[in-house]
């Protein structure tokens, strides 16, 4: 796919991806590219042979909804850390960002992924005071984690004391790391359905 890509038809392909009204067509993409009609209505075509794009409605298929996105938040990543380590302008930054994407490959984009991130973490962790929730939070990549977890009881002055309704959930529970923010979900034993997702906080010896 990437050797039929150019910094125009990623644009486009950004652009469908992130419509949110029906209405949207070509002329609206062109336009807010400050690009010809003609131009995105050819690489739409393209896409749609490559099934990238939906023949019938302008979205992405499934196959493209995943190639996209993957390929947005390699551009976001070294868009910030152009903007942040380098003193690089937005624009020059989001171009010079799209052509390390479309020039880069897949396994090299990985690594620049992880150095990217793996600095920001550091960043972060280096501004915390303290190990709290959030060090688990970044220190974990984006998923779904098993957890153990322990229920105490609140308002308590002496010592730790475990609440009735820590035997009331099956164990153990779902750690969802998103963004580096972490939720966690419980299941009722009783009822067999998920309670609503809340913050994570860790009680670290």
């Amino acid at each position: 796919m990437k050797e039929h890509l150019t910094n125009v038809r990623l644009k486009i392909l950004f652009s469908i991806l992130h419509i949110k009204q029906s209405k949207q067509n070509a002329t609206s993409i062109a336009q807010g590219l400050h690009i010809s009609k003609s131009t995105v209505s050819r690489a739409i075509e393209k896409f749609q042979e490559q099934g990238i794009v939906d023949e019938y409605q302008l979205k992405l298929t499934e196959e493209g909804e995943e190639i996209v996105k993957y390929y947005w938040k390699c551009k976001e990543y070294i868009k910030e850390w152009l903007k942040i380590d380098h003193q690089i302008l937005e624009s020059t930054a989001e171009d010079e960002a799209i052509a390390l994407v479309l020039n880069t490959r897949k396994e090299t984009l990985d690594s620049i992924m992880k150095e990217i991130n793996d600095k920001k973490k550091r960043h972060i962790m280096g501004e915390l005071d303290g190990f709290t929730h959030q060090c688990i939070d970044y220190l974990l990549e984006d998923g779904t984690y098993q957890v153990a977890f322990t229920i105490y009881k609140s308002k308590i002055k002496n010592g730790l004391i475990v609440s009735m309704a820590n035997d009331g959930f099956i164990h153990p529970a779902s750690l969802v790391i998103k963004n580096g923010i972490g939720m966690v979900s419980l299941t009722s034993k009783k009822y067999g359905t998920h309670c609503p997702s809340t913050k994570v906080y860790y009680l670290v010896p």
